[in-house]
């Protein structure tokens, strides 16, 4: 079986880097072998492709009708019209500093079961003495002296440090 696209890409793809067609090297003849190869050939793309604006490849990669997709930063995403169509993007309250905090959504949406991020995630500590307690089988005595030493920090110490530093809850 043969598939079209990843397959004969990087052939199609040389005039698009400026390098004439011409007898292709061994380690990048087949599918297999640019497996085996795939570091070499990842970084002889991905050389070629930094130097580009994303217009560019794009143009050059749809003359050749070869597989290509945008890597987005977070930033893209937080903008991009189809993620928030989609509902890709959630907005939660942050329990240590009460700012919103975007997150991924649920990927991918079912008809019938599609899924809900609910939290962002409890305060470090707030599980500590419960996982402590119920799956490792720590007597209190040894959660004590663990929370005395600063090995662990628990629920009451969590809340009692206060909110979350800006810096650590990024927009």
């Amino acid at each position: 079986m043969r598939f079209r696209g990843a397959a004969s890409s990087p052939g199609r793809l040389r005039p698009c880097a400026g390098r004439r067609r011409r007898r292709q090297a061994p380690t990048f003849a087949t599918h297999q072998a640019r497996g085996r190869n795939m570091a070499e050939l990842d970084a002889l793309i991905g050389d070629w492709v930094a130097g580009l604006r994303w217009r560019r490849p794009s143009a050059c990669w749809t003359s050749t009708r070869s597989p290509r997709g945008r890597i987005y930063t977070p930033a893209d995403m937080l903008t991009d019209a189809h993620y928030a169509a989609r509902d890709m993007i959630v907005r939660l309250s942050d329990p240590g500093t009460g700012l919103e905090i975007p997150m991924p959504n649920v990927v991918p949406k079912l008809s019938r079961t599609p899924g809900a991020v609910r939290a962002p995630g409890p305060l470090l500590g707030a599980d500590t003495e419960r996982v402590l307690r119920e799956w490792a089988g720590c007597p209190e005595r040894e959660i004590d002296l663990l929370a005395a030493r600063g090995v662990v920090r628990r629920a009451d110490a969590a809340a009692d440090a206060g909110p979350r530093p800006a810096s650590a809850v990024r927009h």
